[in-house]
C-alpha cells in the first residue's frame, strides 16, 4: 500500500521515479543494504529527492534518522514524508521543527513501550506466570532418526512442526 501511494505521489507531480530502495524484512538495528545504496547514490548526486511514507519507515533511531536526513539536506537532496506532510526539500521552516518533534515523540514512545514490556515481564515472573514463546514439546530423538533415514532438514521441520533452525541445532549437538 505504501509503495503504491508513493508511486502515485510521484506520478501526480509529473516526476520521474529514479528507483525504489526497499529494505524488506530488515531489522532497524541491523544492516539495511538498500538504505546504504540510497545514501551512496545520493553522494553521487544520482537522486534529487527521497520520498518515504512516514518518518518511522526511514529510520529506527532518532539519532540515525535525523543524521541521515541532515546529510541529504547538505547534499541538496530533498526528503519528504508523504503521509506526514514533512518536506525538507523546499526549505519550509516548519518542516524541520515538525520532523524533530515527530522523531522525538517516536523515540519516546519506543522507549516507553520497552519499559512497559519489561514491567509486564517482571510482574509475570513475580506471579510465577509463563511468559515468552511457549516451549515446544517433541521427540528430539525422532529428528536424528529422520535425518538418518535421509530426510532433509526442511522436511523434518515441516513434519514435526518445528523450525529449521531447531532441527539444525539438535543435529549439531554431539551425541553422548
Amino acid at each position: 500500500m505504501q509503495l503504491r501511494e508513493l508511486r502515485g505521489y510521484v506520478e501526480r507531480r509529473g516526476c520521474e521515479l529514479a528507483g525504489e530502495y526497499v529494505d524488506t524484512g530488515c531489522s532497524g538495528t541491523g544492516t539495511r543494504p538498500h538504505l546504504t545504496r540510497l545514501m551512496a547514490d545520493a553522494h553521487r548526486q544520482q537522486i534529487d529527492c527521497v520520498l518515504v511514507w512516514t518518518l518511522d519507515r526511514w529510520g529506527r533511531s532518532l539519532t540515525n534518522c535525523l543524521a541521515t536526513i541532515e546529510e541529504l539536506c547538505r547534499l541538496h537532496i530533498g526528503w519528504i514524508a508523504v503521509s506526514q506532510g514533512i518536506d525538507m526539500g523546499q526549505g519550509y521552516p516548519g518542516s524541520e521543527a515538525m520532523l524533530t518533534l515527530l522523531a522525538a515523540l517516536r523515540g519516546f514512545e519506543s522507549e516507553a513501550k520497552g519499559e512497559r514490556v519489561k514491567a509486564g515481564m517482571r510482574i509475570a515472573k513475580r506471579r510465577g506466570e509463563q511468559y515468552g514463546r511457549p516451549k515446544l514439546v517433541f521427540d528430539r530423538s525422532k529428528v536424528a532418526e529422520m535425518r538418518e533415514a535421509g530426510k532433509s532438514i526442511r522436511a523434518i521441520a515441516a513434519e514435526l512442526h518445528i523450525g529449521k533452525g531447531t532441527v539444525s541445532r539438535i543435529l549439531s549437538v554431539p551425541k553422548g
